[in-house]
């Protein structure tokens, strides 16, 4: 039973329906007036056979990133619900061989380590307690020292058995 201005469907919501009743005061036969003579609209859960929509199912943020892409999801043929998502790229662990962007984290090469190494120390117990490094490129070193150490600026010579340091080196490794 269809209320006054709508259209009874198919229980698939493809139509075939009789055009619809009148509106009220009406005589019925013509369409209705929230309905065609034929279609009977798309009820709700319900898609149009063979029609296509874009899908994601990687993290929110993550689309358009990178390599990260929509993929289609294709109306299955009775109406009801879309297939998977098929053709989408979602974020994958970074492969550091490439300069692509695998992770989609908008960084398309994996951390790099610097691209030079110093060692410092003396004959005495040397030790870098923590390194950390700036927007510039510089790095800072902390840690201690037994005696006499140098950092290629000239020697230090502790003045008890251990004292600490601080040292700065820029983005060549250069002490500055």
């Amino acid at each position: 039973m269809a209320l006054a201005g709508l259209t009874a469907c198919e229980p698939i919501g493809r139509g075939g329906g009789s055009g619809g009743e009148a509106g009220t005061g009406g005589s019925g036969g013509a369409p209705g007036a929230g309905g065609s003579s034929a279609t009977g609209g798309t009820p709700p859960g319900t898609c149009v056979p063979g029609s296509v929509v874009a899908c994601y199912t990687g993290p929110a943020g993550t689309k358009g990133v990178g390599r990260c892409a929509s993929g289609t999801q294709t109306c299955r043929p009775d109406g009801f619900g879309y297939g998977p998502c098929t053709g989408e790229v979602t974020p994958a662990r970074e492969l550091c061989a490439t300069p692509e962007d695998e992770s989609c984290d908008g960084e398309p090469r994996c951390a790099q380590p610097p691209p030079w190494a110093r060692g410092f120390g003396g004959p005495g117990r040397d030790q870098g307690w923590d390194i950390a490094s700036d927007a510039y490129g510089n790095y800072y070193v902390t840690g201690s020292f037994e005696g006499t150490v140098d950092f290629g600026t000239g020697p230090l010579t502790s003045a008890g058995q251990s004292d600490i340091f601080f040292l700065k080196l820029d983005a060549a490794g250069s002490v500055l």
